[in-house]
């Protein structure tokens, strides 16, 4: 009710695709006078589906108007929708920011799924950045990496898109005070942060473009200052998108080892020494010579003393150090799985077309509920009750895992890996086809039939 009568007064509606759409079918929101219609992050809604709710929200909009469209990219999805909704449009193009990441060092790491968390914890431990920031992809994953590493011992805010702005305020003037060691947060809600000394940057998600990762690593290595990023990926698709990065920024990004117990347990006491003769050295006047006396008189020696203040000083400080984790090893190529001509597997989903279900409710719904770019979202295809998705066989074990009981449509998703591909068997007939959707909405081939 609230909004609706902000909507009666406003001029300027700023608004999500099915929010926008939501309004207008409710009558709520009319757009026969509208003058202007900007689509901010239209490489973002592209790659969540939304194509086909923009053109709906386009065609109910005067002609006569005036249509601005901001990208990160200007890849060819991107100059299509330009022919579809402008006219005669002009490109403005602005500096890009491949030239504010000289003073950074780059390293990556290859990872196992479901261990990303526990080789942070490591990756910390062992360099100890005064201040650092912790990209992810969800804003889900956000809030549990941020319950992880408050649980172990770490100073660490979120800051993603569904906090108030005076939670935002918080988070990010704590941040800069140095009272919060860890920022981690989504691409969309980092863009304003500002703050000269971050030593390092970790990208717990590969982001879903170059320009996003060059983005986030030009948080570090500021006012030039030397910075550090660490990028953790887990199987040979993110090793060619990494490449990719390595010749869009000119500069190496180096495969690191994973850190053990020993060199962070050797790391930890090389500090204490530092740290011990920097007090040895700064102090001045002896305060502590009674507690001295006192022990030597009790029969123990210097040593002994020293060594039980030492435990005491290093216990304070010590962290529990994860299970060391194995480095991802190259699967063998004749590795006998089930998929299709792309290397993909399929997942089948207990949502179809009897559920009011789009290849774009899936895409956006795996997307908003797991770290998975869109863009490796394969083909789906939608049956009267249930669905086939093409997943690499990382992201369907995620998706399996991560979604059960998750809601699309008002029905409760279940997904499980199809045991078979059941086109390849005798006296399958496969069913009806028709395009739904585009290849450049959402970067996947789409097809929709009834069930045979």
């Amino acid at each position: 009710d609230v909004q609706i009568n902000q909507l009666r007064k406003a001029n300027i509606v700023i608004g999500t695709p099915g929010r926008i759409m939501d309004h207008l079918q409710r009558r709520t929101l009319r757009l026969a006078d509208l003058k202007t219609i900007i689509l901010d992050e239209a490489d973002e809604m592209l790659n969540m589906g939304f194509l086909e709710d923009i053109q709906l929200i386009i065609s109910q909009a005067p002609e006569e108007r005036q249509t601005i469209l901001f990208s990160a990219t200007m890849s060819p999805p991107i100059m299509k929708v330009t022919k579809e909704f402008q006219k005669d449009p002009i490109v403005v193009k602005v500096h890009s920011e491949r030239s504010k990441i000289e003073n950074l060092t780059q390293f990556y790491y290859k990872i196992p799924a479901g261990k990303k968390m526990d080789a942070v914890n490591l990756i910390l431990q062992m360099h100890t950045p005064k201040r650092s920031i912790i990209f992810c992809n969800t804003k889900k994953m956000v809030d549990e990496l941020v319950t992880y590493l408050n649980d172990r011992g770490f100073s660490s805010e979120g800051l993603h898109g569904d906090m108030q702005q005076v939670q935002r305020t918080r988070v990010m003037t704590a941040y800069k005070r140095g009272k919060t060691q860890i920022l981690v947060a989504t691409d969309v809600a980092a863009r304003g942060i500002d703050v000269d000394d971050i030593d390092a940057v970790f990208n717990f998600d590969i982001p879903q473009s170059k320009e996003y990762y060059v983005h986030r690593i030009g948080r570090t290595a500021r006012a030039g200052k030397a910075g550090t990023s660490y990028t953790l990926i887990y199987n040979n698709f993110q090793v060619r998108g990494l490449a990719d990065i390595e010749h869009y920024t000119g500069q190496k990004i180096t495969l690191a080892p994973i850190p053990s117990a020993d060199e962070i347990r050797l790391k930890a006491q090389e500090q204490h020494v530092e740290n011990m003769i920097k007090i040895l050295e700064e102090k001045g006047e002896v305060k502590n010579d009674y507690i001295m006396g006192a022990l030597l008189a009790q029969g123990y020696d210097v040593e002994k003393i020293a060594d039980a203040l030492i435990s005491e000083l290093v216990s304070r400080d010590e962290r529990e150090i994860p299970v060391v984790i194995s480095p991802v090893k190259n699967r063998s190529s004749n590795t006998s799985r089930t998929h299709d001509d792309n290397g993909m597997v399929n997942v089948r989903l207990n949502i179809g077309i009897k559920h009011r279900v789009t290849p774009s409710c899936i895409v956006s719904a795996i997307a908003k509920d797991t770290d998975i770019p869109v863009n490796r979202i394969g083909k789906i295809k939608i049956y009267n009750d249930y669905s086939h998705i093409g997943l690499s066989r990382d992201d369907a074990t995620r998706v399996i895992s991560e979604m059960k009981g998750h809601t699309i449509r008002d029905t409760k998703a279940y997904f499980d890996m199809v045991a078979s591909d059941r086109s390849s068997k005798p006296g399958f007939k496969k069913p009806y086809k028709r395009s739904y959707g585009t290849k450049d909405a959402s970067r996947s081939n789409y097809s929709r039939g009834n069930k045979d």
